[in-house]
């Protein structure tokens, strides 16, 4: 029961911090080989992480955003999701829309995570890791 309510708990956190995983986040070894998805990841575990946080990376989407013009009226998400490797850096060939707007908006979207500062590397038994990251990118007009 109680790791139920803990469960819950973390569920509620991501939604309220706008982070959501679409797509479960497999940690990936230096070498490329990706861990098993049958098998739990054993030791320590620290996802990537913005400079600063999450309230500092959405800080950076607002700052930096151009909202496409061709799509005015058009309101909502694009997840993009991509691999920041053990030294931060986010792998452009690795960028990808995992669900979509619309072409300018995913454009965009991409642009935004390709452009982005270095990251904080994951982390597995204190080593830096590759690690897959999904996040959604809001498009809001007035």
């Amino acid at each position: 029961m109680l790791i139920l309510m803990v469960k819950r708990l973390v569920i509620y956190s991501l939604f309220f911090f706008g982070f959501l995983a679409v797509k479960a986040q497999i940690p990936v070894a230096d070498n490329g080989d990706q861990t098993n998805s049958d098998t739990i990841p054993s030791g320590t575990f620290e996802p990537a992480s913005f400079p600063g946080g999450m309230e500092k990376f959405y800080t950076y989407v607002i700052n930096t955003i151009r909202m496409p013009r061709d799509d005015r009226g058009i309101n909502g998400k694009v997840y993009v999701q991509f691999v920041i490797d053990s030294t931060g850096i986010i792998l452009s060939e690795d960028i990808r829309v995992i669900k979509s707007l619309s072409k300018s908006c995913d454009a965009e979207a991409i642009r935004l995570i390709k452009n982005s500062p270095r990251w904080i590397p994951a982390r597995e038994n204190g080593h830096p890791i590759r690690h897959t990251m999904v996040m959604p990118i809001s498009f809001i007009y007035p």
